[in-house]
């Protein structure tokens, strides 16, 4: 009966024992120092055709002769490997020979911490840590390999989603990033992990770790102040060029409404635009030399700061 064997196993063949029997074995056609009956044969790849000749005593002959057949063991390597945290990867499991042993039809089987997986293929998707083994068989003769599938962690970018800050009395903020091997910042371009910004806006960097892992980070710079009022106390109309309007400034204002009264308790003067200044006239005509009540409802220009706010006080018209 012909044999079918893995390369590299050892088979062993035999014929009826013949008392005083010599015999002589060939292996396709090389002799094999061999004379007993039974010979232990090394399977090679490819075919290997086993004849023996027996001679008895009377120097009577008797041939036979039978086919090895060698098939290689699939030769499967799979290493370990690492990505970073959620990624996934796909491993391939094809044998190094694998030309050598497509004729046999190879079968895999993954397993992942000694479970079998669901998969018939040579390759396979993973995303989760763990102990991966591969075995691939080509007719009984069985390759095996196993791998270490680890996830790398993520630098942590460590932002908070707004960071506030007023120029009137901290001109800057110091944004930092967590720890990492590296960091670029946007729009600035710095590589330091922590940065001075003076003005509002949205700030991003991205971090590498030891493991060349990267992750981004954002943040909003908000330029948040309470609103601040600045109302002249008297001015002169008289159009000579110098202090001829009563002005009011102010920063970090929103909603704005101002309201003039004469000595009577009139509103001789509305306005809702702080860049607006009254001219000291009302209804046509200049309003004389005297003390004018004021009111100024006002908010802020952040949610932060919304009010309403009142401001009272008064404004001296002068020649």
């Amino acid at each position: 009966t012909d044999i079918v064997a893995c390369v590299g196993a050892n088979v062993n063949i035999s014929v009826n024992q013949i008392t005083g029997g010599i015999y002589n074995w060939t292996d396709n056609g090389a002799s094999i120092p061999v004379t007993g009956n039974t010979i232990n044969v090394n399977v090679l790849p490819g075919v290997q055709g086993i004849s023996v000749i027996v001679t008895d005593p009377n120097n009577c002959k008797a041939k036979d002769s039978v086919s090895v057949s060698g098939i290689p063991i699939p030769v499967v390597s799979i290493n370990d490997t690492s990505v970073c945290s959620g990624q996934s990867v796909t491993i391939n499991g094809t044998p190094i020979n694998f030309n050598a042993i497509k004729a046999y039809n190879p079968v895999y089987s993954w397993s992942k911490n000694h479970i079998l997986l669901n998969n018939k293929g040579s390759g396979l998707q993973i995303n989760t840590p763990g102990m991966y083994a591969l075995s691939v068989s080509a007719g009984n003769c069985v390759g095996t390999d196993s791998m270490n599938f680890t996830l790398n962690p993520l630098p942590v970018a460590g932002l908070s989603e707004s960071v506030k800050f007023c120029p009137d009395t901290i001109p800057s903020v110091l944004l930092t990033a967590g720890p990492a091997q590296s960091y670029i910042w946007q729009p600035s371009g710095e590589t330091t992990q922590s940065i001075l910004v003076n003005y509002p806006g949205y700030y991003s960097v991205t971090l590498t770790n030891q493991f060349n892992c990267s992750a981004s980070g954002k943040t909003e710079v908000r330029e948040i102040c309470p609103p601040r009022l600045f109302v002249g106390n008297a001015f002169s109309p008289n159009k000579d060029g110098i202090n001829d309007l009563f002005n009011v400034y102010g920063v970090h204002i929103g909603k704005y409404r101002l309201l003039i009264f004469n000595r009577w308790g009139e509103i001789i003067y509305e306005s809702t635009d702080i860049h607006v200044s009254w001219d000291g006239y009302y209804k046509g005509e200049l309003m004389p030399i005297g003390v004018y009540p004021w009111i100024i409802t006002y908010e802020g220009d952040s949610p932060e700061y919304l009010g309403p706010y009142q401001l009272q006080g008064s404004v001296t018209v002068v020649k």
